[in-house]
């Protein structure tokens, strides 16, 4: 017995008349032509009103009680023949058919709190989604942001009478992390009857707190290769390629990232300088697993979650970010220096050792510190091959987002100080390959940008 089957006639009860949501997936519902699947489907909450309109549903969910209190409402509805209800994880969904919409509601999904399970769910879901598809995934970050503000504090959720006047009454206790996404909550639940004893059901939960970004990257990586690359083509319409720097540039991020390939850990390093004096601020790393695959092109899906991570913990904004790695100087024009600075909205540069896609005149170019010359893709400049130290290999810059490509050769040559890496990028370079070098825990960590 698992814990949501401890639960399950309190769930059942506490959420009967709860149906703010299902006029939204019924509008979803109206424009499919073939079957829904609802994941973490509960009590039958919204198994019932689909059903009744007359679609046909595969309902799943890990808890044996739930899914047998689904059959009793759906046999008291007159519908259970267009439900079908599969006792199994979402992360190892293996289902004999695929669905034009799958659903997950009231923030069900936060309940897979390590990465690896998130990641193996989306993969699951795409997996039985017809070409075409639709999958919605209800992220209630507001009501659960709402109780990490009260840690320690014990919330009355509601009271309820059932049939026979017994009265349920659900509290919640939420206890938040300094050091993970998670917030704990230890939730009791009361049984009586008015004058009688109480009998008290105390269970533990625990919801992966996602930021918004978070979650977009991860439903994006678990798109297909093609679905990533037309996504590319797409945002790289957002990008803006002229200067829109908010004032004097006094913070500049330099952003790295290292790939253990043994152990399948990725750990990205942000540091951030102060403007023009290059002193550290701060320096931050963030690791996790190895979200996908390297494919040649879509390295900002592999890596930006992790990098977001790290971001995650600057206690100052940057002015400035300069990333290791492309910007428009990539085949669709979004390289991950452009795709960073989409996500967080601040002015990107792409700061690369070598060439993506493009050509530049050799001979052209000056061996003295400080030349450059055009990058060249389809006949459009689309970078500078920079030389930032004399008689060493160029660097290749390109804008990322929100500046313009002169403005990006402005500061990276203000920020070298005589290495090849311009000095933003250097830092985390370094940062990002020193193991000893350990994230200290914070009480109260910052947010972006708190």
């Amino acid at each position: 017995m698992n814990d949501y089957d401890l639960i399950a006639p309190f769930y059942d009860i506490e959420h009967a008349q709860f149906d703010e949501d299902a006029d939204m997936y019924q509008n979803f519902a109206e424009l499919c032509t073939g079957p829904l699947l609802e994941l973490a489907c509960g009590s039958g909450r919204l198994l019932i009103p689909l059903a009744s309109e007359g679609y046909t549903l595969t309902g799943v969910d890990t808890s044996e009680k739930m899914l047998s209190l689904a059959q009793e409402r759906l046999q008291e509805a007159g519908v259970s023949s267009r439900v079908t209800l599969v006792q199994q994880d979402m992360s190892a969904l293996d289902l004999a058919q695929k669905f034009c919409l799958a659903f997950v509601a009231l923030g069900s999904f936060a309940h897979l709190t390590s990465r690896k399970v998130q990641q193996q769910a989306l993969a699951a879901v795409r997996a039985h989604l017809n070409t075409g598809g639709t999958f919605i995934v209800d992220i209630s970050n507001s009501d659960a942001r709402y109780m990490e503000n009260l840690s320690g504090q014990l919330l009355h959720q509601g009271t309820w009478r059932g049939e026979d006047g017994t009265l349920f009454t659900h509290m919640v206790s939420p206890a938040s992390s300094s050091t993970s996404h998670l917030l704990e909550l230890t939730h009791f639940y009361d049984q009586h009857v008015q004058g009688g004893p109480l009998q008290r059901t105390v269970v533990t939960t625990w919801l992966y707190l996602f930021e918004r970004s978070e979650m977009e990257l991860l439903l994006e990586q678990a798109g297909s290769p093609d679905a990533a690359i037309a996504l590319q083509s797409k945002l790289a319409s957002r990008v803006i390629r002229t200067d829109q720097l908010k004032g004097e540039v006094r913070r500049v991020a330099g952003v790295d990232m290292a790939i253990n390939e043994e152990s399948g850990m990725a750990r990205a390093a942000v540091v951030l300088l102060s403007y023009p004096e290059l002193e550290i601020l701060e320096r931050h790393v963030y690791e996790e697993p190895v979200r996908m695959e390297y494919i040649p092109g879509l390295l900002s899906f592999r890596e930006t979650p992790c990098i977001l991570g790290a971001f995650a913990h600057l206690h100052e904004q940057p002015d400035l970010v300069m990333v290791d790695g492309q910007g428009i100087a990539h085949p669709r024009y979004l390289g991950i220096a452009s795709h960073l600075g989409l996500w967080l909205d601040l002015p990107t540069i792409g700061c690369a050792k070598s060439i993506l896609r493009g050509h530049y005149n050799e001979k052209a170019l000056s061996e003295e510190a400080g030349a450059w010359v055009p990058l060249v893709f389809k006949g459009e400049t689309v970078g500078a091959a920079v030389r930032t130290r004399s008689h060493v290999k160029p660097m290749f810059i390109s804008l990322g987002h929100r500046i313009s490509l002169e403005t990006s050769l402005h500061y990276v040559l203000a920020c070298s100080k005589g290495y090849r890496l311009p000095e933003p990028t250097r830092q985390a370079d370094k940062l990002s390959k020193d193991n000893a070098f350990k994230e200290a825990e914070e009480e109260q960590p910052p947010t972006l940008w708190q």
